[in-house]
């Protein structure tokens, strides 16, 4: 089960702790200092750390915010314990050194930590290492209980780094000089998931480092953290900067075959392309989309492996910086001789895994290579566009050509029907009843009641054609409207009414126009509105010169 706990507020008149020993009261002192309110009765007390032994104000470790939460879960998954111990070559006697490197459970870890160093033969090593190590769950969860951390802590001397919220997310590293003469070896990772961290200390009076580390095996198909080399490295270069080197390089080495996959996905897409200076082909035949998409991925996944590379970069430029600053200190001349020793093959190694690092990062110019992929596929989708334009453009050509077959057909047919009107109206006008030719004479021929057909159909045509007149002069107003309001939209401004404008014109005569200047532009618009008048009116026709050249319509 998780355990939540919550670190302590910071007053301006300093820390305000809580305990675990000593409950605060709601009171303040004398000196007017607030203390805490009292912890809640139902939490179990066990899981509460000292955060006053850990965080003391001034410290490098306190706390700088108010309040946040730290997560201890017990850990289910296997821990390990490494263990390294050399004794001196140098007698008559060599002796073998010890190493260890097994599984251990969480209730076991405070009796491990306590344990007394180990000797050979009545003898002390003269250097060696005492280190946890686990792995970190997926969530955002230190993976031990509140207690066996607060034991580890205490026994191995450790800050709480855990407790430091300001590097939780972005992660830190240096090594740092202790009151005691130790010094701390903090590389916490950043929260990428790809990388490890080491909290150590060195104590350079018994040449031994102490700590544990997080690792985060099967994240991105990490595969498991080899640590059988340590000990052969560790005696070869017994420096305590040595182990979180090699933690560096392990991980490395796994950010090396992740390279190596984007590279494959990059040559599939170059191949899909066609732009690349490899000869075969893919089968597969992806479409655009896909191939975006995995761009997108290649991306992504990249990313997240050159932002693990540079922090890797930064650390180690933060160690290598570091092995001068230990050396400096006043510490014995027996102690700065033995890691003077160490440094100078440090060093080396350093600077080769920097050259790796390096060489890593240009590996297979993917940066390079993804950008002028992606604006490949944008110039292949531009021209896909290209292609539909000219399609719909080819298209529109056709509808037009059989638009105006359509109309010369219908002008064929409105001919014919032109033709033959004045002989339907004669038919139909001597077929009514109203004339009857089987009379004898032709003076007898129309009823009586023809004149009622001209009593109805004249004032119906009339009224007919009066209405159409009508309708025609309301719309040539209300072009002749929309195209005074666009003129006045291309001069600039709203606008106005006549006698809005002669007011202003009275009011302000600086204002007013010239004369002539009126009377040229009234001209002009009135020769913009025939001219648009006339367009529309040739447009309605269908006699517009660029439908009936063939040319004209494909370059449109």
């Amino acid at each position: 089960m998780a355990e939540t706990h919550i670190l302590t507020s910071h007053s301006p008149n300093g820390p305000t702790h809580l305990s675990a020993s000593s409950p605060p009261t709601d009171n303040q002192d004398e000196g007017g200092e607030a203390q805490a309110s009292p912890p809640n009765t139902n939490e179990d007390s066990e899981h509460k750390l000292p955060i006053d032994v850990y965080c003391k104000q001034g410290s490098l470790w306190a706390m700088p915010m108010h309040e946040r939460t730290v997560v201890f879960e017990q850990n289910q998954n296997p821990m390990h314990i490494l263990e390294c111990w050399e004794y001196d070559a140098m007698s008559e006697s060599p002796l073998s050194p010890i190493t260890e490197f097994k599984e251990i459970k969480e209730d076991e870890i405070e009796a491990w930590v306590s344990a007394e160093t180990p000797t050979k033969e009545g003898l002390k090593p003269v250097a060696g290492y005492k280190i946890l190590q686990m792995d970190s769950p997926p969530e955002d969860i230190f993976p031990l209980s509140s207690k066996t951390y607060q034991a580890l802590i205490e026994s191995f001397k450790l800050p709480a780094v855990e407790l430091h919220m300001g590097s939780r997310e972005q992660g830190a590293c240096g090594v740092f000089r202790e009151d005691d003469g130790s010094f701390l070896l903090v590389n916490r990772r950043p929260n990428i998931r790809v990388t490890v961290s080491t909290i150590l200390r060195f104590d350079p009076l018994t040449n031994i480092t102490s700590g544990y580390i997080v690792t985060d095996n099967g994240y991105f198909d990490i595969p498991s953290f080899d640590f059988s080399f340590l000990p052969t490295q560790f005696l070869a270069c017994s420096h305590p900067i040595l182990l979180p080197i090699l933690f560096i390089e392990q991980t490395l080495y796994t950010r090396v075959g992740d390279i190596g996959l984007v590279v494959k996905g990059l040559d599939n897409i170059e191949q899909v392309t066609g732009f690349t200076s490899n000869v075969a082909k893919m089968t597969e035949d992806l479409g655009l989309q896909d191939i975006v998409r995995m761009l997108g991925e290649q991306h992504a996944y990249y990313a997240t492996i050159e932002t693990s590379l540079l922090a890797f970069k930064l650390t180690i430029a933060t160690f290598k910086r570091e092995l001068d600053y230990m050396n400096s200190e006043s510490l014995p001349a027996v102690v700065q001789g033995r890691l003077l020793k160490h440094t100078r093959k440090l060093r080396d190694r350093i600077k080769y895994l920097e050259s790796t690092l390096e060489h890593t990062l240009l590996d297979g110019n993917i940066k390079t290579r993804l950008q002028a992929q992606q604006q490949v596929v944008f110039n292949l989708i531009a021209q896909a566009d290209t292609k539909v334009n000219i399609s719909l453009a080819k298209d529109s050509k056709e509808i037009a050509a059989a638009s105006k077959q359509d109309s010369s057909a219908m002008k064929i047919i409105a001919m014919l029907t032109t033709l033959f009107l004045p002989g339907t109206f004669i038919a139909t006008l001597f077929a009514m009843p109203l004339f009857d030719w089987q009379q004898p004479s032709i003076h007898h021929v129309a009823n009586q009641y023809f004149w009622v057909y001209w009593a109805v159909t004249g004032p119906l045509t009339l009224a007919t054609m009066a209405l159409v007149i009508s309708w025609a002069y309301w719309h040539r107003s209300h072009l002749r409207a929309e195209v005074w309001r666009a003129t006045k939209d291309i001069d600039g401004g709203k606008p106005a009414d006549d006698s809005q404008s002669n007011e202003e014109e009275r009011s302000d005569p600086g204002n007013s126009r010239d004369s002539a200047e009126l009377v040229e532009r009234e001209r002009q618009e009135k020769w913009f509105s025939k001219a648009i008048l006339r367009r529309r009116q040739i447009w309605r026709k269908g006699n517009i010169k660029k439908q009936d050249d063939p040319e004209s319509l494909e370059d449109q």
